[in-house]
């Protein structure tokens, strides 16, 4: 079995009635287009997640930047990627030092999205309902 290693721009892709073209110097392979949506589809798969184990510290620094200004959003499923920006969030003395002259949070204040507790009101009534 030949080990096919493609570089960025060495590989042309195309059509060719029913089928998708992939040529790579000498070699050419025809790929039915059902296969080769299920083949992308895969393939975007699996390169996202070794994006995330590339781009590891980056998602850390910008996670553990959203956690420090309370925004709910995540940018890794990964659970040690998340513990990992949380505790950056929290304990990182750039991101303490710096973030409260870029947005006004005090660096003694909590990190993480800040939650509502309703209570009934005094009183004992409902608001009517």
């Amino acid at each position: 079995m030949d080990l096919l290693i493609a570089k960025p721009g060495a590989v042309k892709i195309g059509n060719d009635g029913f089928h998708v073209i992939l040529q790579q110097d000498d070699k050419t392979m025809l790929i039915p287009w059902q296969a080769a949506l299920e083949v992308a589809k895969a393939m975007t798969t699996v390169a996202r997640k070794v994006e995330e184990v590339v781009k590891v510290d980056q998602i850390v620094s910008d996670e553990a930047f959203l956690n420090r200004l309370g925004f709910p959003i995540g940018l890794t499923n990964n659970p040690d990627i998340k513990k990992e920006a949380f505790q950056k969030a929290q304990y990182d003395p750039q991101l303490r030092k710096y973030m409260p002259n870029a947005v006004g949070i005090p660096s003694s204040e909590a990190v993480g999205t800040p939650s509502l507790i309703q209570h009934k009101p005094k009183g004992g009534k409902d608001n009517g309902k």
